[in-house]
């Protein structure tokens, strides 16, 4: 089977999670796949009947799955550890095989993760023609804006893990962030306020990180990039 093309990530995330969170799924190429629907959801089977299993595969805005073993009718999880046996780490091999194929063929794959950050990037490009720009193979999902007279940047968004952003928390769970320059008088006002953080690997005393998790309102990150894209001038 084909390699999962993962790497290690914190417990909390899914292997579908990881595969699936920059994707759009097409349900009438699931159909076309092989899932059935059922009610608001759409299930896929695949029989394992030399190992006496079956992996049930079901897409319900997001994709979930489970194996069961043919035997005793329970859920086989075991391929879920951390710490995998020959045989869990090759049914593993089995299962994301078939995630991936279903991704390559039924869903279309997405620059950024979250909502906010799309409709950012929709609105930069239809405000300052300005496209990202991805400069680091070792971080194929930053990507940088810059003004197109000076060439000096104005946003930077990419993806880490929350507690390297917010200092408060241990939680290692992937978020997608923003980093925006902003006048040095207005930094500390702004860090007061829920939602704003110090700056994620820039100069802290001109631009400050925001998260694309709705705590703050798209009228407000909008008018951040806008005030960004005048300071950098």
């Amino acid at each position: 089977t084909k390699g999962h093309e993962l790497n290690e990530h914190d417990a909390k995330e899914s292997i579908e999670e990881e595969l699936f969170g920059r994707y759009i799924t097409d349900t009438k190429k699931l159909k076309e796949y092989g899932f059935k629907k059922q009610k608001n959801a759409f299930l896929y089977s695949y029989l394992l009947k030399e190992d006496d299993l079956n992996i049930e595969i079901v897409y319900d805005k997001l994709f979930t799955g489970r194996i069961i073993d043919l035997n005793t009718n329970e859920e086989y999880a075991n391929f879920r550890q951390k710490n995998l046996g020959i045989f869990a780490s090759y049914i593993k091999e089995i299962y994301i095989g078939i995630l991936i194929d279903i991704r390559n063929k039924c869903c279309e794959n997405q620059i950024f993760k979250t909502r906010q950050c799309r409709m950012l990037n929709k609105f930069i490009k239809n405000s300052f023609n300005d496209d990202p720009e991805f400069l680091w193979e070792k971080y194929p999902n930053f990507a940088i804006y810059r003004r197109s007279d000076n060439k000096k940047w104005y946003a930077l968004v990419g993806d880490i893990s929350l507690n390297k952003i917010n200092k408060e928390t241990d939680d290692k769970k992937e978020v997608e962030f923003l980093n925006i320059h902003v006048n040095k008088e207005d930094v500390q006002e702004l860090l007061k306020r829920d939602g704003y953080y110090e700056a994620y690997h820039m100069n802290k005393k001109s631009w400050i990180t925001i998260i694309f998790n709705d705590s703050l309102s798209d009228e407000e990150i909008i008018e951040l990039i806008k005030n960004s894209y005048i300071s950098v001038r």
